[in-house]
C-alpha cells in the first residue's frame, strides 16, 4: 500500500486517514507519540565512509517510505525483517545488498515538519501487512517545487537517529 491509495483526495484533507486503520491487518492507527524504525540497506543508504545514512534513505517518501512500528514490533524482529529483505533483494540479482541496521524517529515530531506556508509536509499510516503488523509508510504531501520536495526530505532525515543501530 503506498501513499497514493491512502491519501484523501479531498483538499485539505492528505492526512485525514491517519485517525483510522488504512489495513485490515492493522492493530490500530499510528499514534503520534510512538517510534517508528527505518531499515537501511547498504551501498543505498549509507555514506561508507562515515557510516551516517544518505539522504537516499529518504527518497521514497514521495511514493510511501516504510518503517516499522516499535509500539508493535521489537527492535530483534524488524531486524529480522531488514535482514529477509536484503536475502530477497540478493536473490533478484542486488549482489551486495546488505542490511546495515535501524535508524528511529518520533511520529509526532514528523508530524509537524512544516513548510514555508505552514502546512504539514508529511503524513504517517498503518500500512501493516498480513505477515507484517508493524508496517507504516511515511507519506509526503508537499506538493512544488524539486527543490521544495528535496528541502522536506532533509527536514525528515534530522528527525531520524543518523546512524543505524
Amino acid at each position: 500500500m503506498g501513499c497514493t491509495q491512502n491519501i484523501n483526495t479531498e483538499p485539505g484533507s492528505e492526512c485525514s486517514n491517519e485517525s483510522t486503520s488504512v489495513s485490515k491487518f492493522s492493530p490500530s492507527p499510528v499514534k503520534s507519540d510512538e517510534q517508528i524504525a527505518r531499515q537501511i540497506f547498504t551501498p543505498i543508504h549509507i555514506d561508507t565512509e562515515t557510516g551516517k545514512v544518505k539522504p537516499a534513505a529518504f527518497t521514497d517518501a514521495e511514493k510511501g517510505m516504510s518503517t516499522n512500528r516499535l509500539s508493535i514490533a521489537c527492535l530483534k524482529d524488524i531486524n529480522l525483517l531488514g535482514e529477509k529483505k536484503a536475502e530477497i533483494d540478493r536473490d533478484k540479482g542486488k549482489k551486495d545488498r546488505e542490511f546495515i541496521g535501524l535508524i528511529t524517529a518520533n511520529v509526532g515530531n514528523i508530524r509537524a515538519i512544516q513548510s514555508s506556508k505552514q502546512s504539514r509536509q508529511f503524513c504517517i499510516f498503518d500500512t501493516a501487512k498480513q505477515d507484517d503488523q508493524s508496517h507504516a509508510d511515511v507519506c509526503q504531501i508537499l506538493t512544488g517545487s524539486k527543490g521544495e520536495k528535496s528541502d522536506a526530505r532533509r527536514k525528515l532525515m534530522k528527525q531520524f537517529t543518523d546512524k543505524p543501530t
